[in-house]
């Protein structure tokens, strides 16, 4: 079990985080004060526990492995990479069940205990011992791999606007009460000033500065603006005392010759970082890293972040407009690749002691619409963090095969609400927000309900068979919360789902919350049943619920349930593969609808029966009804 996590204490008994099972062969995943530990009941009904030190309102990841046929090493806990070696209970050696990890995981609930006072940012689960190297990926997975489920269709956001020589490489500030765009107009830096973001590409232009591809910045000491920009191989910079000038003369940067597409932000120990781009092709362009006290500089050559992970090709040309943000508190290169033949962006954790890669970059967004071509070349570029968005332009069409003619514009991405920079297993921070649960649960080498194949130089069977089951119950503090279906007095919700089905025959429960006795109002169900898809609400006991049900084969599928009360009669609304089901069962009752307000079960009934026969790769839920683009965006994010 991987998982990143960040405990906030304010408990002095243990917290239970992620457990399975109980009694013999059961395992648990603690938080206690300023430690994180792990303990194992062996076959004896002995414990076995370890546990580490974790510094509270910090993030950490954990990767906790369980050996129910070893009598050595049954459990081993690791923490931020290090494994946990004080022991303070038990011993490691003896023996175990050979089975007993067949039990449902349960996150953040313990009968023994209080749940967890903290935030579960993700998680992972392996039917299987890792080793030290995929254990180290695993740790990566469920930090790093925030950036793999983003919007992936390109959009140009209503809100923003377009120049008619284009908005190309820019950047964003805000000045008090306005807004600020320093943009390339394809041989200058202009800058406008809007009093809101709609208004900047219309709003007053306060200054041109005979530079290209520009990054600004306001010293918050001094006051004094700096902008820096290219002209030909050579960087410059100019400054000036208000964004309206007058700007100095650029003159180029001591150090940088032969680097372009800069970008500035500042690390929260106050030292400068510039992001920039070495213009090489021997060296394919790559992103490099130089730090400064004072954003005159000097500047500081510190790395070339992405030498320290395996190269990928779809940036292995260029990896352009680099800047460095912090995303949730972990700094992150953010760039635009390029493999010769497409401009993708993408991202990569950065170590904040060296400013090297921690893991392998992320190809966030491609353009996948034919506007984003030009000249055949599908390009979207120059990634901008500002407030709660992530912006970027357009190598737009020219008309032609590749699409009506567009002006040159810019886009946006949230990074939280519709569609989230989140990791597998992420809590979403449209629900956590107001007090409700798990985004996307991802079970890794799920095995299936015989033993599975032993994979190739592994012996002996795998550690567990069966369905993976993953239970959601109430939990208690902090960021980690039950899965409601409805916000706190919300009357809407929509679930978005990517599931697998070996079989469509029996009941096979997807999701299911409420009880089942007597079908009492509130009751939510998703399920499977003898080669139909079915979704339904209970509204009267026994008489009377909202439905809709659509033909299902076997295969991977895509599927959203919608739910929103104030629709009345079409409160209900579920969707196979983009298909709209108009079956209906139920009397469809306007009246007495109610959300439920019970934990969600996945993937079977409670108490473990009806599971489903298949595999729930990925969803995501959301306190709302979607709209059409949000519903598409929702989906596309789950590939």
């Amino acid at each position: 079990m991987a998982a990143y996590l960040y405990p906030a204490g304010g408990n002095s008994a243990r917290q239970s985080i992620l457990r399975q099972g109980s009694g013999a062969g059961s395992w648990v995943l603690w938080a206690e004060g300023a430690y994180l530990g792990a303990s194992l009941v062996k076959a004896d009904g002995s414990t076995y526990s370890v546990r580490a030190p974790a510094a509270l309102n910090t993030g950490h990841a954990v990767s906790l492995e369980v050996n129910l046929l070893s009598t050595t090493a049954l459990l081993a806990l690791y923490v931020d990479g290090a494994q946990a070696s004080e022991v303070i209970e038990g011993s490691a050696t003896g023996s175990a069940p050979a089975s007993g990890l067949n039990a449902p995981v349960q996150v953040g609930v313990w009968a023994q205990g209080a749940g967890f006072n903290g935030t579960l940012r993700g998680w992972r689960y392996y039917s299987r011992q890792l080793t030290a190297a995929e254990r180290a990926e695993a740790a990566l997975d469920t930090r790093a791999q925030l950036w793999s489920n983003l919007l992936l269709t390109g959009t140009r956001s209503p809100l923003l606007g377009e120049r008619p020589t284009g908005v190309n490489e820019f950047d964003l500030m805000q000045d008090g009460t306005r807004y600020l765009l320093a943009y390339d107009d394809r041989t200058q830096t202009v800058i406008r000033a809007a009093p809101t973001l709609e208004g900047l590409t219309e709003g007053t232009q306060l200054a041109t500065v005979p530079v290209r591809y520009p990054c600004l910045m306001r010293d918050p000491t001094s006051g004094v603006w700096h902008l820096w920009g290219s002209v030909g191989t050579t960087m410059l910079h100019a400054t000036a005392p208000v964004p309206e000038g007058p700007w100095t003369t650029p003159v180029a940067v001591n150090g940088l010759a032969s680097h372009a597409d800069p970008d500035i932000t500042r690390a929260p120990d106050g030292t400068w970082i510039m992001a920039c781009k070495l213009l090489s092709a021997a060296a394919n362009y790559p992103a490099r890293i130089f730090t400064a006290s004072s954003l005159d500089g000097p500047w500081t050559f510190i790395t070339t972040p992405l030498d320290f992970v395996t190269g990928q090709a779809w940036y292995a040309q260029e990896q352009a407009d680099p800047s460095v943000e912090w995303i949730s508190g972990q700094p992150v290169l953010l760039f635009a690749g390029w493999n010769g033949a497409e401009q993708s962006l993408g991202a990569a954790p950065l170590n904040p002691a060296n400013w090297q890669a921690t893991g392998p970059a992320v190809q966030f967004q491609r353009p996948y619409e034919t506007w984003q071509h030009k000249n055949g070349r599908p390009k979207i570029f120059n990634p901008v963090v500002f407030g709660r968005h992530l912006y970027f332009s357009h190598n737009v069409s020219t008309g032609g095969l590749e699409g009506p003619a567009e002006p040159a514009g810019w886009g946006r991405i949230a990074l939280d609400g519709t569609v989230a920079l989140q990791p597998i297993g992420a809590w979403h921070p449209e629900s956590q927000s107001t007090g409700a649960g798990l985004e996307v649960t991802t079970v890794v080498d799920r095995v299936g309900t015989a033993n599975a194949t032993v994979p190739a130089g592994r012996t002996g069977p795998l550690m567990a068979t069966g369905p993976r089951r993953v239970q959601f119950g109430p939990l208690q503090g902090g960021g980690v919360r039950g899965l409601s279906h409805a916000d706190p007095g919300g009357t809407a919700l929509t679930i978005a789902a990517r599931l697998t089905l070996n079989s469509t025959g029996g009941t096979q429960i997807i999701f299911e919350a409420g009880t089942n006795a007597n079908e009492a109002p509130g009751r939510l169900l998703l399920y499977v049943g003898d080669g139909t898809l079915y979704a339904g609400l209970t509204v009267t006991a026994n008489t009377a619920y909202n439905d809709a049900n659509i033909p299902i084969a076997a295969g991977t599928h895509d599927v959203v349930l919608d739910i929103d009360t104030a629709r009345g009669a079409d409160a209900v609304r579920l969707y196979l593969n983009g298909t709209l089901a108009t079956t209906r069962v139920g009397t469809a009752s306007a009246a007495g609808l109610t959300m439920p307000a019970d934990p969600l079960y996945v993937g079977h009934r409670a108490g473990g029966t009806l599971p489903l026969n298949g595999d729930l790769r990925a969803w995501r839920r959301y306190g709302r009804s979607l709209g059409s683009a949000e519903r598409a965006a929702a989906v596309a994010s789950l590939a």
